[in-house]
């Protein structure tokens, strides 16, 4: 169902600090790899409507971060998808607020993103429809997004989708899972194809990149040489993620996983650009806490930097 809400909504709205930009010393500083700005500015949007799990209408909406009083045009879009195994999780949850307002202080257009969560029993298939769901409702707002470029000021041509765990997974798949590779557990009968239903407005909703955060791929045929590039950032002692190869905890019972070791590696093989970057925890989430949340923000920047510059 497509929602006629403006993404013009941005620029208004909610707000930390109404004053014009700050450009924190903008002669030795960069957009999008530096912190530029001293301010962010935050409004919420309903991107979509689409039935949950049990059919009921669910209202999908972002939490939307801009530097504050940004005047730029064609600027660069990052999209971030919360974690929760598909059956939990928010868009503000844990230190999601923090790891927006940190990139839209270094010129990003931020959007946090609701998706359809919950299952209806503990089966594979139920969990593989969840997953379905949660890439639709991320195509349907890369779609919104585009449609509304230029009210919003953003390049269509540089949309960026990352997220953590569950999110990560999504993230990897909207990137590079095509319908006739899917797992045999995502059954999209009753759900419909990966694209989805939600804002069908004739944009199409491919991304620039793609950077996980301890999320994983069911296979690695999904990544093929002239794919996008791909960043990813686990810890190596990952409870819950394999690093490499091996059965999920936090994934789909019964079905192995490939981690960002395994990831990196086959797009590396393929020519995609890529980054990994690596820890020893034992804490599935570790990177999402403080202080080492700073890490990876300094890693996602670094690897966004040459994509969005």
């Amino acid at each position: 169902m497509k929602n006629t809400v403006p993404l013009l909504l941005l620029l208004g709205s909610m707000s930390c600090g109404e004053k014009e930009a700050v450009l924190t010393d903008p002669a030795t500083k960069e957009r999008y790899k530096d912190e530029l700005f001293s301010s962010f500015t935050k409004s919420t949007v309903q991107f979509d409507t689409q039935p949950d799990y049990h059919g009921k209408p669910t209202a999908l909406s972002a939490d939307l971060y801009q530097p504050t009083g940004d005047k730029a045009t064609n600027r660069a879009v990052v999209v971030y998808v919360h974690g929760g195994g598909f059956i939990g999780g928010t868009r503000d949850g844990s230190n999601i607020p923090y790891l927006c307002e940190e990139l839209s202080k270094r010129g990003y257009v931020v959007a946090s993103i609701d998706y359809r969560v919950g299952v209806v029993d503990a089966s594979p298939m139920a969990k593989g429809k969840a997953q379905i769901r949660a890439i639709q409702d991320l195509k349907s707002f890369v779609r919104y997004a585009k449609f509304n470029a230029a009210s919003a000021r953003i390049d269509v041509n540089k949309i960026f989708i990352t997220g953590s765990s569950a999110g990560g997974a999504t993230v990897l798949a909207t990137a590079y899972l095509a319908y006739s590779e899917r797992p045999t557990y995502m059954d999209t009968t009753g759900v419909g194809s990966l694209e989805g239903r939600g804002n069908l407005n004739g944009s199409n909703a491919a991304v620039k990149a793609v950077y996980s955060l301890w999320g994983a791929v069911s296979d690695t045929t999904w990544i093929q040489r002239g794919d996008v590039p791909v960043g990813c950032i686990q810890s190596v002692d990952d409870p819950c993620i394999p690093w490499n190869y091996g059965p999920s905890s936090c994934n789909v019972p019964g079905y192995g996983s490939y981690g960002s070791h395994a990831i990196s590696t086959k797009a590396k093989n393929s020519g995609i650009y890529s980054s990994l970057h690596g820890y020893s925890s034992s804490e599935h989430d570790y990177g999402f806490t403080f202080p080492h949340i700073d890490t990876t923000i300094a890693k996602m920047t670094d690897f966004l930097y040459p994509l969005a510059k």
